[in-house]
């Protein structure tokens, strides 16, 4: 019986969105299963941060038990990380078999050109956008006037947004004694309250917080 070690991906609120959630990921496979025989013996799940997509640490280790085991690799996903140059590298670099889902008839000479040409994109693009916004200065527009009006609305927003929260956070860090930034974003990510990003808290986080409601950053009054 051939032997497959699933690898899911997610990333943001828009892949839940999408489809892509981790429940369907795991369905996709179910199916595969059902339809082609053979047993899923793990699953490696890789959360993805925007500082974390380089390591893949999750992708990492599913490729190294395939690689041990001679078990096949299953990609729930691979449209978005065959644009990974990273992603591509490591599946030709272990010499491990893999099915893709969503392509099932993908190989890795195909996983290659797909990589080449994301790649090629990405800096025609670059490109593009470089000789527009050239074209545009040269015309004499004014650069930087869209981004100037959509920092005012996010500031609106954030502002609101905290407003919002405020009372939870005055019951969250109202009794605490220590009085540094740490400790109370220590103390809200235990609280369950969220950030205005559905994130983490961090001290910068709570800073912010604190400007946008007009709070003493050092010593904050909670009022």
């Amino acid at each position: 019986m051939k032997v497959y070690y699933l690898y899911k991906r997610i990333s943001s609120r828009k892949q839940l969105a999408s489809g892509l959630s981790l429940e369907a990921q795991h369905k996709l496979a179910i199916d595969y299963i059902e339809a082609n025989g053979g047993t899923i013996a793990g699953e490696f799940t890789e959360q993805e941060t925007a500082s974390g997509k380089k390591k893949r640490p999750q992708l990492q280790k599913a490729l190294a038990i395939c690689k041990k085991e001679k078990a096949t690799l299953m990609v729930a996903n691979l449209t978005r990380l065959s644009r990974s140059v990273y992603f591509t590298s490591m599946l030709l670099k272990d010499n491990v078999d893999f099915v893709c889902l969503d392509m099932p008839n993908v190989d890795k000479p195909m996983i290659q050109m797909m990589s080449i040409m994301a790649e090629w994109e990405v800096d025609q693009c670059s490109k593009r956008t470089k000789l527009a916004l050239a074209a545009a200065k040269a015309r004499g527009v004014e650069l930087g006037v869209n981004g100037k009006k959509l920092g005012k609305l996010n500031e609106k927003a954030a502002v609101a947004y905290y407003q919002s929260i405020k009372k939870d956070v005055i019951a969250s860090l109202g009794k605490t004694r220590k009085r540094t930034l740490q400790h109370y974003a220590d103390t809200l990510n235990r609280s369950g309250l969220q950030t205005r990003c559905d994130g983490k808290w961090y001290p910068q986080t709570v800073k912010n917080m604190f400007k946008h409601l007009e709070w003493d950053t050092k010593q904050p009054t909670f009022s």
